[in-house]
C-alpha cells in the first residue's frame, strides 16, 4: 500500500469534532435546564418538549452602536 495513505489514516479528519462542550438550555414547558452538544436531539429530558430557551450570560454583555 502507499505510505502516504498510511500516515493519512492516524491524522485527525478535519469533519471530527475535538472538544465539544455541552451548551444548557431551559425547558420552555417545564424550566428544567437540559444539556446538549451539537448532535443530540433537542428534546427535554423531563417533559419531551422540543422548544428551549438559552441561559442568559452571568456577566453582561455591551455592544457599540453607531
Amino acid at each position: 500500500m502507499d505510505e502516504s495513505l498510511l500516515s493519512r489514516q492516524n491524522e485527525p479528519s478535519s469533519y471530527t469534532v475535538m472538544n465539544v462542550k455541552p451548551v444548557s438550555y431551559i425547558c420552555g414547558w417545564c424550566g428544567k435546564e437540559n444539556e446538549f452538544k451539537s448532535k443530540d436531539e433537542l428534546r427535554c429530558i423531563g417533559c419531551g418538549y422540543r422548544i428551549f430557551y438559552k441561559k442568559r450570560l452571568a456577566e453582561g454583555m455591551q455592544y457599540e452602536a453607531r
